[in-house]
């Protein structure tokens, strides 16, 4: 059995929408799959934890006593993982539960920002399988590290762990160039989950409450709010807009769907005309769904991944930076040849099942 190591215990869509992809990837070509209820950090809910700025600290103290209760997105959430994501029991000590767990064979981390040093070491010892034993088949597909950071540095205590992976890949430059500078194992490009196969809920306009036309705002920011306005006056579209978890405050879009689950935000992706984003995921699900997008960084922290997917995927054009604000947006949305994209998305796609097939689905017999 092939165990999947990522994000799926977070209110984010997109962390929680590769695990679903990359498991069904894995299904489809004949892999029997768990994801491993592995939760080396806790994030709560935006709608929780930031309702009167509580602290982390508080939060916890809550928690452990059952008294926070769940709002509308988090049941969403909830949900979804219940319904769609074969959850192994809740896992504590992993060492205990693979030796008690003996069919399971292999263990796939990633995608997302499994390696970022930002969530704590316990979470990196985690997601680099620091106390999994050799016996186990270890993979890293599509990991992150946030960003370009302190280069190798941040991997040299986990050299060792890094040695016992048989294959390595990363979604992005700067990742690899961190992790090729301290691993003798080969660290190769991939896609990330969300790019493996097509993703369809049967959720229609009128399921989820938006117009038959739309603009979709994913992610808000200063600028994100100019380029929607400005491509809802060029071509006359209403903005329908769903909040990040790190956004506080609704836009001025005319629809706001602001208690939304997993599968009605990959709906809303795939109907809409346009997308407007400042999330990696967004911009990979627009993709995968033939979404025209244009993508917005929110900060300057945020510019190196997507502009290391921009770059990869014939995007560069609708990457708009915090502080441009020289071209019309509408004029790159139309600068972009995305049929070509298209095609070089497919091709990334494939050498990416590669080798996912090569290391993980070949050694499972």
């Amino acid at each position: 059995m092939i165990g999947i190591l990522t994000f799926h215990h977070v209110y984010n869509y997109g962390a929680v929408m590769q695990t679903y992809a990359l498991q069904e990837y894995l299904k489809e070509k004949g892999g029997r799959v768990a994801v491993l209820d592995i939760r080396p950090f806790t994030r709560y809910p935006t709608e929780i934890a930031h309702r009167g700025r509580i602290s982390r600290k508080a939060l916890h103290i809550l928690n452990q006593a059952g008294l926070l209760k769940a709002g509308e997105k988090q049941r969403l959430f909830d949900s979804f993982r219940k319904e769609h994501l074969h959850l192994t029991r809740r896992i504590y000590n992993l060492n205990r539960y693979l030796n008690s767990a003996s069919d399971l064979t292999s263990i796939v981390v990633g995608s997302d920002q499994v390696w970022a040093p930002r969530f704590g070491k316990k979470a990196m010892e985690t997601y680099l399988l620091m106390s999994v034993p050799d016996s186990i088949n270890k993979v890293a597909y599509a990991a992150c590290s946030y960003g370009v950071g302190r280069g190798s540095a941040e991997f040299e205590r986990y050299e060792d762990g890094l040695s016992r992976f048989s294959g390595i890949s990363v979604r992005d430059g700067f990742t690899r160039d961190k992790v090729a500078g301290v691993s003798d194992t080969a660290v190769e490009v991939v896609v990330d989950p969300s790019l493996l196969n097509e993703l369809s809920f049967g959720i229609s306009k009128s399921d989820l409450g938006v117009p038959e036309d739309y603009i979709l705002y994913y992610g808000f920011s200063e600028n994100g709010d100019r380029v929607s306005r400005s491509l809802s006056e060029e071509y006359g579209l209403p903005v329908v807009s769903i909040a990040m978890e790190d956004n506080h405050r609704e836009s001025s879009a005319e629809v706001n769907l602001s208690s939304v689950g997993p599968k009605e935000w990959i709906s809303a992706i795939q109907q809409a005309r346009f997308v407007v984003t400042k999330s990696f995921h967004g911009t990979m699900f627009s993709l995968r769904s033939g979404v025209p997008v244009l993508v917005v960084p929110g900060d300057e922290k945020a510019v190196p991944r997507l502009e290391d997917a921009c770059n990869r995927f014939g995007l560069k054009g609708a990457l708009i930076y915090p502080a441009d604000c020289e071209r019309d947006p509408v004029s790159r949305l139309k600068g972009v040849d995305w049929a070509s994209v298209r095609q070089l998305m497919e091709r990334h796609v494939r050498d990416s099942k590669y080798f996912l097939d090569k290391y993980v689905l070949q050694r499972e017999g």
